[in-house]
């Protein structure tokens, strides 16, 4: 804490001797040894003008001195000067007519204005206060001032999310703050049970702009630096942020549609074991495809069936306009042929999909019927926590009907069960 107080002595106009008073009268006139009837004589109602303490940056306080006319002549007007050169912030004068009748006052206001500090030194600074055909009083003004001082219990973050799950033992949540556009860590999130609340360093934490979220690997190579995999984020107003899952993607528009189809073996088209995220009808016209926002670094869109209480993948992908990802060696999909050890697989319409006819893992039968079953498009952080299963955001999702005829009936999928989260700050 700097504290720099002002004995503000610096005289802007001319000092004179103080005549005609009572030696117990505290207030301060002008003395002359033959009284001019024309001459001008004020009295202040103080010897000093003191602001008392004044915090930087954190507003103005306030002087009223009372002015007196002991003359026997009106004063039309007061020519008041403030030296304030070398103050970090503003003195000045409030305040109507400075006219004064015989024997009248008036008030005026000084206001000591720290708003607009700038950096300097504290010097003397003085109050000048003179009639038209008088002498000057001048008082020093005093000012105490106090840096503001940062409060460094003023350390905590607390952080409210709702939604969020568990990300397996290999990846962790990690909150950030951005202090002068970079990146400073608040800690690792031991759950996903909150509000939760992490100890930063209170200078870094005031000057925060703004609160990001990421998935990091347990065992993080780069610990300084976050992830491209940014979950939430948020900027601060005051001491509060809100924060959303918008910096993946806006879901609040998507739209979608598939048909029911083997395209890649021998099982034949019009059979309900595959699925295809196309309009059928109007492949390959653009309007075919499911409508998605492009998603950043760090994340992908992965398609999934749920059959007799178990997810299946479909893959993943990041155009929905071509094949996913693994297209060429999905287990389910493709023939195996045990002579030249590969697989074999048709192409189909160029879209996300699968076809359930081979390799059906254990209490499971393939070719599938996949009609009564569940489908459903998520949001994958890329690398991904967990292969197994879905991210908590899925914005397409839709019961496939019993009665869907495949390759001829065209189904429209729903809004999905997640398609934002949301979350808090607090410092």
């Amino acid at each position: 804490m700097k504290k720099l107080k002002f004995n503000l002595l610096f005289i802007l106009g001319i000092t004179i001797a103080i005549i005609g008073c009572d030696k117990n009268d505290d207030n301060i006139v002008t003395e002359n040894t033959s009284v001019n009837d024309k001459k001008q004589v004020i009295v202040l109602s103080q010897d000093k003008v003191d602001f008392g303490l004044v915090k930087s940056k954190t507003g103005e306080k306030e002087v009223v001195i009372t002015v007196t006319n002991k003359s026997k002549n009106t004063i039309d007007s007061l020519n008041i000067k403030v030296n304030t050169k070398s103050f970090k912030g503003a003195v000045t004068v409030k305040g109507g007519s400075t006219k004064i009748d015989p024997d009248k006052s008036i008030n005026i206001t000084l206001s000591y204005n720290a708003k607009d500090a700038k950096s300097g030194e504290y010097k003397d600074g003085t109050l000048t206060i003179k009639p038209v055909n008088g002498e000057a009083v001048v008082v020093p003004l005093l000012v105490v001032v106090e840096e503001e001082k940062e409060d460094l219990s003023k350390n905590v973050l607390t952080l409210d999310i709702k939604g969020l799950e568990n990300l397996g033992k290999d990846y962790v949540y990690e909150g950030w703050i951005i202090v002068d556009e970079k990146p400073v860590s608040t800690g690792v999130l031991t759950s996903v049970t909150f509000p939760q609340t992490f100890k930063v360093d209170p200078v870094k934490l005031k000057k925060a702009t703004k609160f990001v979220l990421t998935i990091e690997p347990a065992i993080d190579s780069a610990p300084e630096e976050p992830s491209e995999t940014k979950v939430l984020a948020g900027d601060f107003y005051n001491n509060d942020a809100k924060i959303d899952s918008g910096i993946i993607a806006d879901f609040s528009s998507v739209s979608g549609k598939y048909v029911l189809g083997v395209f890649t073996s021998y099982a034949g088209t019009n059979n309900p074991s595959g699925i295809w995220f196309v309009d059928y009808k109007k492949y390959p016209d653009p309007s075919s495809y499911m409508s998605l926002p492009k998603l950043p670094k760090g994340w992908k869109y992965e398609g999934w069936v749920e059959i007799k209480g178990k997810l299946f993948t479909t893959g993943t992908f990041r155009n929905t306009d071509s094949h996913d990802d693994n297209h060429k060696s999905e287990p389910h999909r493709a023939y195996y042929n045990r002579y030249l050890r590969r697989y074999f697989s048709g192409e189909g319409p160029s879209s996300p999909s699968e076809d359930f006819v081979y390799n059906a893992p254990k209490g499971f039968k393939f070719p599938a019927d996949l009609r009564g079953e569940k489908t459903f498009i998520s949001v994958e952080p890329y690398p991904d926590n967990d292969s197994t299963r879905p991210f908590i955001i899925k914005p397409l999702a839709h019961k496939i009907p019993t009665d869907a005829k495949p390759i001829e009936d065209i189904m429209t999928m729903d809004k999905g069960p997640v398609t934002k989260i949301v979350g808090t700050v607090s410092r």
